[in-house]
């Protein structure tokens, strides 16, 4: 049974795997203009610079200003639309027979790259000459320039879902993607400070921050006030660290030791040099850049690291719980990612970067595994206080009439003065009764005026079985004056009702003393004068 159970989880992880190789190429379509089924549009896949011709897809370290053109026959088409799916640089203006159709990015600012955002020109009519027409691109670039997939030039009807979908994921899906990693990280790193976890979560919420750090490169570089170059090392250092700090808290979470704990602390000690190496790199956008492709080989160790701590635990565990699973699964999921990015930043292809398309199911991977061993937590501590609350209640209630104790006194004794009178009750000549009829009788007489009590007070009013045969009545801000007419009704049930025990009716009476809240300063003093008053009520039917 177990090993079918193994096999079955072998088989859904290749499958995992398969699905994420498909979602690869999926993305890639995206991106391929040549793909839009358009027998009338223009696919440029050749452009004219200084000297040269250059095939698209193109990409180049050329920091500065460069001009690309191209001529085309005017387009037949009612909505003419310029599209380029993928363009890297740092700002770009476009021109149509010398007239500007659009720009993107800030061309005085050093801070931003424009590689992650699709951008689509719609073309006046007017700006169009039957025969040829001649369009120039001006690309400002900081580091790297590219034109990484063949230019649209068609009707806007033709690319209009593509470009949105791709702005979509780029820009919108990016910026939900950072703040549910930042949201969850430091969730993760408050929690087990606020409920006394294993402090080794904490490292776990360390690295999504650090993640989430990383994937502003994706989105709002371009509002940065920081240089571009220096900006470039902080994120990266962030993703080194992240990796790192991952793979490290999860070999702290499945409790392993030897080999895997000395390879994740020996990982995060070499990032660590490594980020050292980068941050003192000169803050040169070109070098920065030929510095981390050569040290990415450590993001290959770190992911290498934490699938073999995930399968480690699988392998080891009979019945792996599905949230372990899931996790190696999301994992399995965005390994071809990474390494894809890996190998195309290393070979510099003018290629798009795919890893955070993939991170939907790593975030909801992590939100699952570490969110529901809180969950689970907070369930037990609310279980735990509910026991403790229970226990603590029934020790305050006396087991006989099911009424409060002098625990419960002692405990709100403090808060009674101002808000509550006091009337203690001594039920009349019960010793005897006792005496005569047994204490079984006894105590089934206790329980039948108790429940009488309860029923005739209020749900702020409090029953306190204070002594053998004396109860002590807290009833919430109530004067002297309602105190006495709440205990002559409750003399008058007892009269007008029989209580019936082991098939036997009695009558009870009893005698009582109240102290209202204005009375006295503290609970000692109003308990004095009203078991005062209970001695005087007492004196005066006996005839003393």
């Amino acid at each position: 049974m177990e090993a079918r159970i193994k096999f079955k989880n072998v088989v859904i992880s290749i499958i995992i795997f398969s699905i994420s190789i498909l979602s690869i190429r999926l993305f890639e379509h995206l991106y391929d203009t040549t793909k839009i089924r358009c027998e009338k549009c223009i696919f440029i896949k050749k452009v004219k610079t200084t000297g040269r011709d250059l095939e698209i897809p193109f990409l180049m370290e050329a920091s500065g200003s460069h001009i690309f053109w191209f001529n085309f026959e005017r387009p037949k088409c009612d909505t003419p639309a310029l599209f380029i799916p993928l363009i890297d640089g740092n700002y770009l203006e476009v021109y149509l027979n010398g007239h500007l159709i659009g720009v993107s990015g800030n061309p005085i600012s050093r801070n931003s790259l424009r590689w992650n955002k699709p951008e689509l020109f719609v073309i006046p009519g007017s700006f169009l000459k039957d025969g040829f027409n001649e369009l120039r691109i001006l690309v400002k670039a900081e580091n790297t320039l590219g034109i990484l997939s063949p230019i649209f030039m068609g009707d806007l009807r033709f690319v209009k879902g593509r470009y949105i979908l791709l702005g979509f994921l780029n820009q919108v899906l990016n910026q939900f993607y950072l703040a549910m990693f930042l949201v969850l990280g430091f969730f993760i790193v408050l929690i087990p400070f606020l409920i006394e976890l294993r402090l080794h979560r904490a490292l776990l919420g360390i690295s999504l921050i650090f993640f989430a750090i990383y994937l502003i490169d994706y989105t709002f570089v371009p509002y940065l006030p920081i240089y571009y170059a220096v900006y470039k090392k902080i994120i990266i250092a962030s993703l080194y660290l992240s990796l790192a700090l991952y793979g490290l808290a999860f070999v702290y979470e499945f409790g392993y030791r030897g080999v895997h704990r000395k390879i994740a602390l020996a990982l995060l000690v070499v990032n660590i040099g490594l980020i050292l190496v980068l941050l003192s790199v000169p803050n040169d956008s070109v070098l920065v850049r030929r510095t981390y492709l050569k040290m990415n080989v450590t993001i290959y160790v770190s992911m290498a690291l934490i699938v073999s701590v995930f399968l480690r635990e699988i392998i080891r565990s009979a019945r792996p719980e599905k949230l372990l699973l899931i996790n190696l699964n999301a994992i399995i999921f965005l390994l071809p990612h990474v390494f894809n990015d890996v190998y195309v930043l290393v070979n510099n292809l003018p290629k798009p970067l795919l890893t955070q398309y993939a991170l939907p199911i790593f975030v909801f991977a992590n939100t699952s595994y570490i969110v529901n061993d809180f969950i689970t937590l907070y369930r037990k501590l609310i279980l735990e206080k509910r026991r403790a609350e229970f226990l603590e209640k029934e020790s305050m209630r006396d087991p006989l009439t099911g009424a409060l104790n002098r625990r419960f006194l002692n405990k709100i004794k403090e808060i009674i003065p101002g808000m509550y009178s006091i009337s203690l009750i001594d039920l009349d000549n019960f010793k005897d009764f006792n005496d005569h009829f047994g204490h079984v009788i006894g105590d089934c007489v206790l329980r039948r005026i108790t429940s009488i009590l309860f029923s005739m007070l209020r749900k702020d009013d409090y029953v306190i079985r204070y002594g053998g045969d004396e109860f002590l009545l807290l009833l919430y801000k109530t004067s002297r004056v309602e105190a006495e007419k709440i205990l002559e009704k409750i003399k008058h049930k007892l009269v007008e009702n029989k209580i019936e025990c082991d098939d036997q009716d009695f009558y009870v009476s009893f005698s009582y003393g109240i102290a209202s809240a204005d009375e006295a300063h503290t609970f000692e003093e109003m308990l004095k004068i009203a078991d005062s008053r209970l001695y005087e009520a007492k004196s005066l039917k006996s005839g003393v």
